[in-house]
């Protein structure tokens, strides 16, 4: 399955942005067990990555020439390219991450991964942050809704552990 789509032009007043993605996806449903002609178990591998790719234009601050006769800044056109994907590796199992490159700065962005695995009373999750402000997060809860505030583990890591002072 391929989706497309393409915005309109967004104008907060001072940025212009035209947002575009596309969307891969093989959304298997993994909820009934399917047999082979074989008699062996049909594998099925339900998956999804998205590209979007976004353009703005909007009136750079940080440089000093500011133009008295129109009272305006230059403005900076600035790209980027996002993209993220999920694969559910069984079911109970999922992996996600999230990422982009900055063509300005030429360099990739703050990528993010996560696992999570669904037991019969418990959920478990775990994610991490690779990139300037590296973190982490474990999280094990209850299902319940009643017990979800009182049976739960959470590790996360603190934002002034990660910060390099020099």
């Amino acid at each position: 399955v391929l989706k497309a789509y393409q915005s309109g032009v967004f104008y907060d007043g001072t940025c212009y942005m035209v947002p575009v993605s596309i969307t891969l996806a093989n959304n298997s449903d993994n909820s009934t067990t399917i047999s082979d002609k074989d008699g062996y178990m049909a594998f099925k591998l339900p998956w999804s990555l998205s590209f979007s790719y976004g353009v703005s234009l909007a009136e750079d601050h940080t440089k000093s020439k500011f133009n008295v006769r129109t009272h305006r800044y230059p403005y900076k056109l600035t790209h980027t390219l996002n993209f993220n994907g999920n694969v559910g590796i069984s079911s109970n199992w999922s992996f996600s991450f999230s990422s982009g490159y900055d063509f300005n700065n030429h360099r990739i962005s703050a990528t993010t991964c996560s696992i999570g695995r669904s037991m019969h009373c418990f959920d478990m999750s775990g994610s991490f942050v690779v990139g300037p402000y590296t973190s982490y997060n474990i999280s094990l809860r209850a299902n319940a809704s009643e017990l979800a505030d009182a049976l739960k583990y959470e590790k996360k890591s603190s934002m002034s552990s990660t910060l390099d002072w020099y």
